[in-house]
């Protein structure tokens, strides 16, 4: 017979392992460069970086609201307007396109424009109602860098 034992693994010792583990992975994504997380950030929407990323430390939530970075914003149906309105307000200076497809509540109770989104290039709208459309048209004059306006629209 072979006289080597086993070590017993306890629930103690494996949730010393898991805390062990996760440490290593936090500390191994602050280990890697701004540049890279900036080109991740290219591939995600707005609102899921800073939901995502907001709250991990201080790094990521300058990385986040970084002048230089632009997002990309689309609202939709399971989008809530406390959601946008909590993150929006952080990086409404850095929004370049926002995209409304068919959210729950109107688009100006979402989206109020004003200047202070003086970095939005670009709006797509789907399925909007004649007022609404009527009332964001009167104030895109606020925006001075918008250029694309796209609605797709049922109105008669």
């Amino acid at each position: 017979m072979d006289n080597t034992k086993r070590k017993l693994t306890s629930p103690e010792s494996f949730k010393e392992n898991s805390k062990k583990s996760r440490n290593q992975l936090v500390n191994s994504l602050e280990n890697l460069s701004n540049d890279l997380f900036y080109e991740i950030y290219d591939y995600l929407e707005g609102l899921n970086i800073c939901v995502a990323f907001s709250n991990l430390n201080s790094r990521f939530q300058q990385l986040i609201t970084c002048s230089t970075n632009q997002y990309k914003i689309i609202l939709n149906y399971s989008t809530t307007k406390e959601l946008f309105w909590n993150y929006s307000k952080k990086i409404k200076h850095q929004i370049y396109s926002i995209s409304f497809q068919s959210p729950k509540t109107s688009i100006n109770e979402f989206f109020p424009v004003d200047y202070s989104y003086n970095n939005l290039q670009s709006i797509f709208i789907e399925d909007i109602k004649k007022n609404q459309l009527i009332s964001l048209l009167n104030h895109l004059r606020d925006l001075p860098c918008l250029f694309v306006l796209n609605i797709n629209s049922n109105i008669k």
